[in-house]
């Protein structure tokens, strides 16, 4: 099944790179029929010429023709000159009991309607499809955590990426606090 998977890649080439593309057969020490561009060294190598191809174009009816359409054009592409987190900002300690954080972002040109931005937070997706410059992030756990911002188009595609901020979140515990009732 190989064999012949090789030998039908290998006669679909376009014209063009067969004349320059030499198509080898020889057996192994098996005794199996072995296709390829790179021989052994031995004797029993042959070069063999796959047949030309033919190409027929395919039928149409023209009872059945329908007018051109005119094919969309993709959206235009928007170059970003700017893009960076602004809140918080690095290495900042924030004081947030509750574990919420206000993100901040400032972008440059202003976004485009068919792209969006993605948050990720500590590597993780947060945030996706979004199309806002600021964004709340809630139940945040204490401790050092890093976050970026993707703009991306519909496709998918990274159009820019924001600076990476490290801040430390605090807050406060219930352990050793007295005054709240057990």
């Amino acid at each position: 099944m190989k064999r012949l998977l090789l030998i039908t890649l290998s006669l679909a080439l376009p014209i063009a790179s067969m004349a320059s593309l030499k198509i080898y057969t020889w057996k192994d020490e098996t005794g199996r029929t072995i296709y390829g561009d790179n021989p052994p060294e031995n004797d029993n190598v042959k070069e063999i010429s796959p047949p030309e191809l033919t190409i027929i174009p395919g039928y149409k009816d023209p009872s059945t023709a329908q007018p051109i359409k005119e094919i969309a054009k993709p959206n235009k592409t928007t170059e970003y000159t700017l893009f960076k987190i602004t809140s918080p900002t690095s290495e900042q300690s924030i004081q947030a009991n509750t574990g919420n954080l206000t993100l901040t972002m400032k972008l440059e040109p202003k976004l485009a309607d068919h792209d969006s931005i993605f948050i990720y937070l500590d590597g993780k997706k947060v945030v996706k499809n979004g199309k806002s410059l600021n964004a709340t992030l809630n139940n945040l756990d204490r401790g050092t955590h890093s976050i970026f911002a993707v703009i991306r188009t519909k496709n998918g595609d990274v159009l820019i990426n924001s600076n990476t901020v490290k801040f430390h979140l605090i807050r406060s515990s219930r352990i050793g606090n007295r005054n709240i009732p057990r």
